[in-house]
């Protein structure tokens, strides 16, 4: 060896590469590193604790085979900054996933899956500081640092980890002792199917390529939907004439937690007054399609359904905003939540080109769920509702309003101004509920509760006009009704309490005096509460105004005298085969 090789060993303390595989897993052996801890150290965590070692294992041989492929990639690249950049990017994706995965585990007991990753990059800060006030303590502090204690390790005796690499090369003995030790335990204990090894577990990095697709042509969406035109509604009927119709649609409300439905916490005392006058019919078993915003609304406003039963999609489907502008109504498009997300796209093309006039009070994406500062409580969307309804009484003609709260988005304390926080957790020191979350659950009921006045504001101004409010949640959520806490989400792991939700429709006593027989319908179909499921909602929303195409079904409105009770399916599963 030359004395400059011989100085640098002195001095550094570790070989240098000197052939091509030598520089290949030198120049790599972080990268290669990062992606095996990755895939190894969450899935410790494993809910399959017998298993959990060898899955792991499972992961890890999977992120090792795809960060040797870009360890030789990594040699292709000629610029210097280029290759520094490609390694710092393959290093940390795995970092993040890592972190990720552990606190996915541990807050909602599921594994980070693909799911998982579609809904945190349709996410928002606000939403991110929602969760972390919910669901961050200490434990899942120190699981965190856990997590990043290997690529720390990892990093600070880089130069070692290097000089491993290339130590294993030039002692083909110890490399081959050691492959032959990973793929026996890998081989006994797994079982695998080889051919199927990227079918069981994906690297952080094949994700990341693979979900990138799904934000190439966005702007061209709305486009492509205006140019086929194939959701446009062809009337049958239109024998409208209710000057007023505003669906409200609510966020995270839980029927179980909603004394209408006969909770024993007083939370909606002006809805239980307007049911007590006949003005409010309220339906028993409603639920909702899925336990996402993004899946659920687009299936409130149009004929998609919830299932993909119908055999329609966002480009056939017919679309709410369309049918009523096409029967001579003005509409209006009030939202409190974020437009500034891919899971919004349908939304805001509905808002953005087929309503006639439309608003988002959140403003961008920074500021609907993340601080008192910034979140706009629903009262300001109401009362610019209230000053619209009040304008418009001046122009002659329909119009129907779409109102999207905020609700009880967590974080739930910031749902509601200070002087409607009515329970705190010594109110709920009898309620089988875990003692770290009762302060949570108090919260919730102030922003059911909250809502609850906001409708009652809306009632109030709309009652000496023919209106018609309909009021549905987006979802439920799971605040400690089965001992769980995991919010909503899609997973597995969801329960029945993430699907049911209140379902609402108040009439006027303009519109029972102008539509008695409609007004009876509605009231025998809410007293008989048949199974029904929120996808049906444009169904409904037709009947109650008289308009008909050619998408229109009857018997999927519950007030129709020929409704059936279809089976209630969400993903192919039987509502009735989720946890209570």
């Amino acid at each position: 060896m030359s004395a400059e090789k011989t100085e640098d060993k002195l001095q550094n303390n570790y070989l240098q590469p000197e052939t091509f595989a030598e520089r290949v897993f030198y120049d790599s052996a972080l990268m290669i590193l990062f992606n095996t801890i990755y895939c190894f150290v969450p899935y410790l965590q494993s809910s399959n604790t017998d298993y959990a070692a060898f899955i792991a294992l499972n992961k890890a041989l999977v992120g090792f085979t795809l960060a040797l492929f870009l360890a030789f990639v990594y040699q292709l690249l000629y610029f210097k900054p280029i290759k520094k950049f490609f390694v710092v990017v393959t290093a940390l994706i795995p970092l993040l996933f890592s972190v990720t995965q552990v606190v996915v585990k541990a807050v909602l007991g599921a594994n980070l899956n693909f799911s998982i990753l579609d809904l945190v990059t349709g996410t928002n800060l606000g939403e991110v500081k929602g969760f972390i006030q919910l669901y961050v303590d200490w434990q899942v502090i120190a699981l965190v640092l856990l997590a990043l204690l290997p690529f720390f390790l990892a990093y600070v005796f880089r130069k070692y980890v290097r000089s491993f690499a290339v130590y294993l090369l030039r002692h083909h003995i110890c490399l081959i002792t050691c492959l032959i030790i990973i793929v026996f335990f890998w081989v006994l204990f797994m079982g695998i199917n080889l051919s199927n090894l990227f079918a069981r577990a994906e690297s952080p990095i094949t994700w990341s390529f693979r979900y990138a697709k799904t934000f190439v042509s966005l702007d061209l969406y709305a486009a492509a939907l205006l140019k086929e035109g194939a959701f446009r509604a062809e009337i049958t009927k239109n024998e409208s004439t209710i000057p007023n119709v505003i669906l409200v649609v609510g966020e995270s409300a839980s029927t179980d937690y909603m004394s209408i439905y006969g909770y024993e916490m007083d939370t909606t005392p002006v809805c239980a007054n307007w049911e007590k006058n006949g003005n409010l019919a309220v339906f028993h078993d409603v639920i909702s399609s899925n336990t996402l915003t993004k899946y659920t609304v687009p299936t409130l406003i149009s004929f998609i359904g919830g299932d993909k039963t119908s055999g329609l999609s966002d480009s056939t489907a017919n679309n709410i905003f369309d049918i009523f502008s096409q029967c001579g109504y003005k509409t209006f498009w009030l939202s409190n939540q974020d437009r500034d997300t891919t899971d919004t796209l349908y939304m805001n093309f509905t808002s953005d080109f087929l309503a006639d006039h439309s608003k988002y009070y959140a403003g961008s994406r920074f500021a609907a769920y993340s601080s008192k500062k910034f979140s706009a409580k629903d009262g300001v969307l109401v009362e610019d509702f209230i000053k619209k309804v009040e304008r418009e009484k001046e122009a002659s003609g329909k119009k129907l309003y779409l109102l999207h709260l905020l609700g009880s988005h967590a974080a739930y304390n910031l749902r509601y101004p200070a002087e409607f926080e009515r329970w705190t957790a010594s109110d709920l020191a009898d309620e089988p509920l875990k003692e770290d979350m009762k302060q949570r659950v108090a919260e919730y009921l102030n922003s059911i509760y909250y809502t609850d006045y906001l409708l009652g504001q809306m009632m109030e101004k709309l009652n000496y006009e023919e209106s018609i409010i309909l009021y549905v949640s987006d979802h439920g959520e799971e605040l400690g009704q089965n001992g769980q806490y995991r919010g909503h989400i899609l997973l597995p792991a969801v329960s029945q309490a993430m699907f049911r939700i209140p379902f609402l429709i108040w009439m006027s006593d303009k519109f029972i005096e102008n539509n008695p027989e409609k007004s009876l319908q509605i009231m025998e179909a809410a007293e008989e509460s048949k199974p029904w499921m929120s996808d049906s909602l444009p169904h409904l929303l037709l009947d109650i105004a008289n308009i008909e195409t050619t998408q229109y079904k009857p018997e999927m409105s519950v007030i129709n005298p020929a409704f059936v009770v279809k089976e209630r399916k969400i993903l192919g599963i039987n509502y009735e085969d989720f946890e209570p």
